[in-house]
C-alpha cells in the first residue's frame, strides 16, 4: 500500500507543477488539513480544498516567480515525505532565494488527507520516525 501512496503524492505534485489545479486536487481529500504553521510568519493551518488553494495563493503570492524541484519522495507507510527544493524571487525585495523544505503527506484510501510543511528535511523525516 505504501508504494501506492508514493504514487498518489508523485502524481499530485506533477499535476501541481504542470499548473493543472483540477487534477492536483483530484488526489486530495475534500477535508484535507494543510499545516504550514511551522514555517514562520506566512505559516498557518487551512482546511479543505478552498483552504489549500488559499495557502498556495498566499505563499506563491510572495514571489515574482516560484519554482520547486522534488529531490526525493520517501515512503513512510501511510505517510510520504517529499524532500523539495524551492526557489523564487521575492515580490517585494526582488532577491532570489532557494532552500530545501520537507513536506509530510498523510495518505488514506488513495487521497492526501493532511499536508504538513517543515522548514528542514531533517524535521520532516523525524516527524515520521526516520532520519537522514
Amino acid at each position: 500500500m505504501s508504494q501506492e501512496n508514493v504514487e498518489v503524492v508523485r502524481q499530485h505534485i506533477e499535476a501541481y507543477g504542470a499548473g493543472d489545479g483540477e487534477r492536483a486536487l483530484s488526489f486530495v481529500d475534500p477535508e484535507v488539513v494543510v499545516d504550514f504553521s511551522r514555517m514562520g510568519v506566512e505559516g498557518g493551518i487551512w482546511h479543505g480544498h478552498a483552504g489549500l488553494a488559499r495557502a498556495v495563493r498566499s505563499f506563491r503570492g510572495a514571489f515574482l516567480d516560484y519554482r520547486f524541484e522534488v529531490r526525493r519522495l520517501v515512503d513512510a507507510d501511510e505517510m510520504v515525505v517529499g524532500l523539495i527544493r524551492e526557489a523564487g524571487r521575492g515580490r517585494t525585495s526582488g532577491i532570489e532565494a532557494e532552500h530545501p523544505i520537507g513536506l509530510v503527506y498523510l495518505v488514506r484510501r488513495g487521497k492526501i488527507v493532511r499536508l504538513t510543511q517543515y522548514p528542514r528535511d531533517s524535521e520532516a523525516l523525524e516527524a515520521v520516525g526516520l532520519s537522514e
